[in-house]
């Protein structure tokens, strides 16, 4: 008998721990094969990604019984305030603005390269010491999730209303930056990247299923949900500057050399070597240069790189089409670094 592409357990305690009751989950079905920005290629296969709201787990399950395996079922960490809709009718995809309050953080962690179970034991160990930073701040330790090529940290807190703290994002955003901070050496020798996306409405892989054509289910680790008062207290506390707006051809600062992470990156993932030489895409899909330089973006964007200096640094060192490139200058690398990030927080949740 073929293994079930799904862990019905798993998904039935991760629906039940996000607690969006009496609130909607938006559930986001993405095709393997969809194609950022071609409309041509999408309509062709079909490939656009699905929408649709639940609040039952038995509504969550048979969307998982119908697309685990085949396509990418996620969800979204933070409830829906009601089923969201075009004028005309049809579901769409909530935008940050629809959010109404926040009452989960996620540290996404992710392995660069060749994953091993090694590795994988390694992060493991790292994490005890990351539960141990975390109760020596007087907040309770996080909820995990493994997802085959690393580990997600779900922290579970009372409701924070955007309305009372806008700046909420900009907060769990200071949260991150202060985990990778304290954790750089090891997260460096683990060669493990945290994901910087704090979205409010930040999608995520629903726990207990399988990434098409890879067969690793996810597996979560919590069972009932406990808010912890001190973390959301915390958070309301901390000291933070607003990230800047970025605006063309200002506050974009390339780097003389490429990150020094870069290129073992480039030599281990065959994925990115191909499109680096501006091979690797479908027949039918933009072919040009600034079509791979789009493609390279969004593809290092969904392995946890959403730095805007990184990735304009990187594409102005691919050696295709540098000419081309340098024609359009800093505005051209801004817009698709910035087109990329965007089309990624909206339709490649963390995995």
């Amino acid at each position: 008998m073929a293994t079930q592409p799904y862990s019905p357990g798993n998904v039935t305690r991760s629906y039940h721990w996000l607690d969006h009751h009496p609130r909607m989950t938006e559930v986001s079905i993405l095709h393997p094969d969809y194609q950022p920005g071609d409309k041509t290629w999408n309509q062709s296969h079909q490939a656009w990604p699905i929408t649709r709201y639940v609040h039952t787990t038995a509504e969550l399950l048979s969307i998982v019984r119908e697309y685990a395996g085949e396509r990418l079922v996620c969800y979204g960490l933070n409830p829906r305030p009601r089923i969201l809709t075009h004028p005309d009718g049809r579901l769409r995809s909530a935008k940050e603005a629809d959010i109404t309050g926040s009452q989960t953080l996620l540290l996404d962690l992710d392995l660069h390269g060749s994953v091993t179970p090694e590795r994988l034991h390694s992060l493991v160990r790292f994490l005890s010491n990351a539960d141990e930073s975390c109760t020596s701040l007087g907040i309770a330790r996080p909820v995990r999730a493994s997802t085959g090529r690393g580990s997600h940290l779900l922290f579970a807190y009372p409701p924070i209303t955007v309305a009372e703290h806008p700046d909420v994002r900009d907060r769990l955003r200071a949260f991150k930056t202060a985990f990778t901070t304290a954790h750089r050496h090891d997260l460096n020798r683990l060669e493990a990247v945290v994901d910087s996306t704090q979205d409010l409405r930040r999608m995520v892989r629903v726990y207990g299923t399988t990434k098409p054509g890879i067969g690793i289910t996810s597996h979560f680790y919590g069972n009932k949900r406990v808010p912890d008062p001190a973390l959301r207290s915390y958070l309301l506390g901390m000291t933070i500057t607003p990230k800047p707006t970025v605006m063309p051809g200002k506050d974009l600062h390339l780097a003389d050399l490429m990150p020094d992470w870069f290129p073992p990156l480039l030599q281990t993932d065959s994925i990115l070597h191909d499109l680096w030489h501006g091979k690797g895409k479908h027949p039918g899909t933009d072919q040009s240069n600034s079509g791979y330089d789009y493609t390279i973006a969004t593809y290092l964007a969904s392995h946890g790189i959403t730095d805007h200096d990184a990735i304009a640094t990187i594409i102005a060192f691919r050696p295709t089409g540098s000419a081309e490139r340098a024609r359009k200058g800093v505005a051209y690398l801004l817009r698709t670094v910035t087109s990329a990030l965007a089309r990624h927080n909206r339709r490649h949740p963390a995995e």
